[in-house]
């Protein structure tokens, strides 16, 4: 059994999942799938609506954050692709972070003229 499958009986059988629960240094579970690029761990994550993705840790980085810090770009495409990270702050911490020049590409794309991360019109 992989973590895929261990994540998705833990939303089944936990009523109601503690979704948003932080660890000592605050991360939570997508931000620390995020910071490992475990792509289906942060698509079964998504699912659940109570899922807080601007939650942020002790240092201020939410899981997109950590997704560019570590150069993990097809998580940092998915994060986006959530309507609930309506604007984020954090992305130019984010933008700061990678040394993945792409993930910095794509991001600068989508700063609004307040310097803010949006997905909606």
């Amino acid at each position: 059994m992989g973590h895929k499958e261990v994540t998705r009986l833990l939303l089944e059988h936990t009523t109601p999942p503690d979704i948003n629960l932080k660890n000592y240094m605050g991360d939570t579970a997508l931000s620390l799938a995020a910071y490992r690029g475990h792509l289906a761990i942060i698509n079964l994550l998504l699912e659940v609506d109570e899922l807080d993705v601007t939650a942020t840790n002790k240092f201020g980085d939410t899981a997109l954050c950590k997704a560019a810090r570590f150069g993990h770009a097809h998580v940092v495409k998915r994060l986006y692709r959530d309507t609930r990270a309506k604007c984020a702050g954090d992305v130019k911490k984010a933008i700061e972070a990678p040394s993945n020049r792409r993930i910095v590409l794509y991001l600068e794309g989508r700063l609004n003229e307040q310097g803010n991360f949006c997905t909606g019109p």
